[in-house]
């Protein structure tokens, strides 16, 4: 069993913990996040391995998902993944993600807990929202004493561009 701890600026505090005997560190995108200290309560568990759902009296959607008050189950397969996942306390209270899955070849084997931390920063970005806080995901360059800070999701091209700025207009990276 192994568990690991995060604190996003005292406004938030997760364990990650999994039944797998091998070190998770080496693959967890949320290391800048990491703290030795032990969260009593923490605001969001996700523990990565088997478990069985519960999700009696719950509506079934679909015949894969289920839904009760403050649950949700589902699971889902594919050609290159598996996974299956429950999660309580969404709504209020605690939040605890129970996931098992497991994707092929390489990328599995070298990254076997990705799939959970894809599943993870919802929650997260929830959590803070519910408290007026968000994280923000940026860079940033100068030139002639004025600065200039690009932010936005992932994958909107905020590197490219503050790159060719450094480049072709001779822009320094902050």
């Amino acid at each position: 069993m192994w568990q690991l701890n995060y604190n996003i600026h005292d406004l938030l505090s997760i364990r990650v913990q999994g039944s797998e005997m091998r070190d998770p560190t080496r693959d967890l995108r949320y290391s800048y996040f990491a703290t030795a200290d032990d969260p009593v309560e923490p605001d969001i568990v996700l523990n990565i391995g088997p478990f069985t759902p519960s999700y009696d009296g719950a509506e079934a959607i679909a015949h894969k998902y289920y839904v009760k008050k403050n649950y949700f189950y589902c699971a889902e397969k594919g050609s290159n993944s598996k996974w299956k996942m429950e999660v309580f306390g969404f709504e209020t209270g605690k939040t605890v993600i129970n996931f098992s899955g497991k994707r092929n070849g390489l990328k599995g084997a070298v990254f076997p807990t990705f799939m959970a931390q894809e599943f993870l920063m919802p929650f997260i970005e929830y959590k803070l929202a519910k408290k007026n806080s968000f994280l923000i995901h940026g860079g940033a360059v100068c030139k002639d004493s004025l600065g200039y800070v690009l932010i936005g999701r992932p994958g909107v091209w905020k590197t490219s561009l503050l790159m060719d700025s450094m480049r072709t207009n001779e822009y320094q990276f902050l």
